[in-house]
């Protein structure tokens, strides 16, 4: 990877050995963490924008691809001391996170409306809504925008955020990961967290989510798949943002098995 394309992150004041990455989702930023940026004490807290994302460094379209997105990760990881690492994926963050359990040794797993997805079937089993497709045109993308997010019921200040982010990401970045996925470049992740049973894996959503298949993610619950398993009720999507004490108080309450 080009080391002249470091990602922008955030991280707490906290120097500690316990490291916690936080990978935010498609189209949004290291801000969706910003609660928790400084709330968990005896923790290294670290979100990063990812390429195309926030302040991280836009690519050429041809530029994006998935190798590039898992090693822009581990290349920011190589730049912290830890003895103990627990990742927090929101939404495709937590697919990248998966990916990431392939590279780095991993303690901890928490999925934040986040499917582990397989590709012995559709991914209709894991997502209710179409992705978003945009263009070149600002003017256009803001009106695509607008209408994409007609599909969330949430709070103004979430909505604000959300198409603050998704007009400000890199459009090319969205049509290549679609891309990427369409050519199985991503890995079977429902094999990786099977194949790591070692590892605590973690996953918190929201009852009124529109674009996770919840049902899919409590059939996995009851199968085994999740160490813990939590609902948010009243929250969608975004539950970090409209329903921040619950999140945090249940990501606290799967963090205490790692003090």
């Amino acid at each position: 990877m080009n080391k002249l394309l470091p990602l922008h992150y955030q991280k707490s004041m906290c120097d500690s050995d316990k490291l916690l990455l936080c990978l935010h989702g498609n189209s949004t930023d290291s801000n969706y963490f910003e609660t928790f940026i400084h709330t968990f004490e005896g923790w290294n807290v670290v979100a990063p924008d990812y390429i195309g994302h926030g302040k991280s460094p836009r690519l050429e379209p041809s530029e994006y691809n998935y190798e590039l997105f898992i090693q822009c990760l581990v290349e920011l990881l190589n730049n912290f001391s830890y003895k103990k690492l627990v990742i927090i994926g929101h939404s495709m963050g937590g697919n990248l996170a998966i990916e990431l359990m392939k590279m780095v040794k991993v303690d901890g797993l928490l999925l934040l409306s986040a499917a582990p997805i397989s590709y012995t079937s559709s991914l209709a089993a894991y997502l209710k809504l179409p992705d978003l497709a945009l263009t070149n045109n600002e003017e256009e993308n803001l009106v695509l925008i607008e209408e994409f997010l007609r599909n969330f019921d949430s709070t103004k200040s979430t909505m604000s955020y959300l198409k603050k982010t998704f007009s400000t990401t890199d459009p090319a970045f969205r049509d290549r990961l679609l891309q990427e996925f369409g050519a199985l470049k991503f890995s079977d992740h429902l094999e990786i967290v099977k194949q790591n049973k070692s590892i605590p894996v973690g996953c918190i959503i929201g009852l009124a989510d529109t674009v996770v298949n919840n049902e899919y993610l409590v059939l996995l619950n009851s199968e085994g798949v999740f160490d813990f398993f939590a609902e948010i009720q009243g929250a969608g999507h975004y539950s970090l943002l409209e329903k921040p004490k619950e999140s945090y108080d249940l990501t606290l309450k799967f963090l205490e098995r790692f003090t």
